[in-house]
């Protein structure tokens, strides 16, 4: 069942938005709309990076993760909070053993590890974006709800619950989300093989610089659809960890 709140669109005369099933699902989390409407890989203006249209947060951490497993004690574990400059914020890895680094390009972070049995797994990630022609805080999340509901891949994910509020988090206003879905990959829709896939974080507007927006999620991808407690509070401790910068992203 979908259970969302619907979004009035807004009027854009241009811009990045994200379609998010987080860092874990596959390139999709930065789609790039310009000026005439159409995709333009790597974006079409400031923060523009050069990947697909469908680049995710974490580029590399899908294909990584389907192998998590067998190949995680072959990349170094981070300390907890290690510091990673981002254009707009300093990001720390989340505080506990375990996790190591998927990416760090200087608009998108990503943390991963392995979360459970040896199949599920676990990922921090942040990506900052541009979003322009809006005047109000209202209308600029408005805009990020209605693409993100736009922008979902329904013949991968059968979406089974999304909550959006608006509020204030870090001085900024944000888009707090939680959701949950079925992730197929390319089985259909249809089947019966799949995980679920939860994702909670923000989409903030960055305090000071209007034109960006900053996502902070934490996913977790297992065949429980609960997101465990205890994730979900090192993924809070995650986001609250986060400083903007005073003069936001260029």
């Amino acid at each position: 069942m979908f259970a969302t709140k619907r979004y009035r669109r807004g009027n854009a005369k241009g811009l990045t938005v994200t379609a998010n099933r987080a860092a874990h699902a596959d390139a999709r989390a930065s789609a790039v709309l310009c000026k005439d409407r159409r995709p333009r890989a790597g974006g079409c203006g400031p923060y523009a990076s050069g990947v697909s249209v469908k680049k995710l947060a974490a580029t590399f951490v899908i294909a990584y993760l389907s192998g998590c497993v067998a190949t995680a004690p072959t990349r170094p574990s981070l300390a907890a909070k290690t510091t990673y400059q981002q254009l707009g914020a300093t990001v720390y890895s989340p505080n506990e053993q375990g996790w190591f680094l998927m990416q760090s390009n200087g608009r998108d972070v990503a943390f991963a590890r392995q979360y459970g049995s040896k199949d599920d797994s676990a990922v921090a990630n942040t990506t900052v974006f541009r979003v322009v022609g809006f005047e109000s805080d209202r209308a600029f999340l408005d805009y990020i709800a209605s693409e993100r509901e736009k922008l979902d891949d329904k013949t991968r994910f059968k979406i089974l619950n999304v909550s959006n509020e608006q509020v204030t988090f870090k001085g900024a206003s944000c888009l707090k989300y939680r959701g949950v879905s079925e992730d197929h990959k390319n089985n259909g829709i249809a089947s019966t093989d799949f995980q679920y896939l939860k994702t909670s974080g923000y989409i903030c507007r960055h305090p000071a610089n209007k034109a960006a927006a900053f996502q902070m999620e934490i996913s977790h991808r297992s065949n429980d659809s609960a997101f465990p407690d205890a994730l979900l509070s090192i993924g809070q401790e995650f986001f609250d960890n986060i400083q903007f910068s005073d003069q936001g992203p260029k």
